[in-house]
């Protein structure tokens, strides 16, 4: 966030990552895991917005459980909010730099 505005890119911690998913991990449940924390990202951006839902991806906090699941899916308010966000002004440099 810069100035009240969702930025275009993000940072993943990957030790907390390892950390939430134990040590008994393989690279098939951690690579699933990554993912589903970058989807989380990217709605961030796409919706323009650091608000979250109760459920599925736009989720605030995430078990080990949610993050290895079979279903990880965006609720349709989530849908609703990146389809309503142009990403019109991303190309601003000047929406980066700002700080």
């Amino acid at each position: 966030m810069s100035n009240g505005r969702v930025l275009p890119f993000f940072r993943v911690d990957c030790t907390r990552l390892i950390q939430v998913l134990g040590r008994s991990i393989n690279s098939r449940v951690l690579g699933r895991a990554l993912a589903r924390v970058i989807a989380h990202e990217l709605y961030h951006i796409v919706a323009r917005t650091a608000d979250h839902q109760d459920s599925g991806v736009a989720k605030a906090v995430f078990s080990a459980q949610d993050l290895t699941d079979i279903r990880f899916e965006f609720d349709s308010a989530s849908i609703s909010r990146m389809q309503l966000s142009p990403l019109a002004g991303f190309s601003d440099i000047s929406a980066i730099t700002e700080r």
